[in-house]
């Protein structure tokens, strides 16, 4: 069984909010339906936590961009992607040659940054 938990990037501040910290600041709001809904309103996405870790032990949520090994008929080949929620699983969603690819046969994944902090990553 995996550990459910999620992390919101703040629009206002520019900065990744982590469970609980969110789970905090939500039951700090004044209780009305109207504060949680603005409170909501500040942060842009929710993300999940895939019960993953990479190969350094850092948790990997949706939204993490990813550097990662692919096996080819050439040897192990090094490609960076997009942690994505597809068709009820977690991937890979890989820039390869010009399309997006996802990518399951990933080893030895690694966290670099993620889609709001580090958007330059996926170029």
């Amino acid at each position: 069984m995996r550990e459910i938990k999620f992390r919101a990037w703040n629009k206002p501040t520019m900065q990744m909010t982590y469970w609980p910290s969110l789970q905090i600041m939500l039951e700090s709001s004044n209780g009305t339906f109207h504060d949680k809904r603005n409170f909501l309103a500040e942060f842009n996405d929710f993300m999940q936590f895939t019960g993953l870790k990479d190969s350094k032990g850092k948790e990997i949520y949706e939204g993490d961009i990813c550097k990662y090994f692919q096996k080819t008929p050439l040897g192990w080949i090094p490609h960076k992607g997009e942690m994505v929620f597809d068709n009820r699983q977690f991937k890979i969603k890989a820039f390869v040659d010009d399309i997006w690819d996802f990518e399951s046969d990933a080893k030895d994944i690694e966290v670099i940054g993620n889609i709001y902090e580090n958007p330059e990553l996926l170029k």
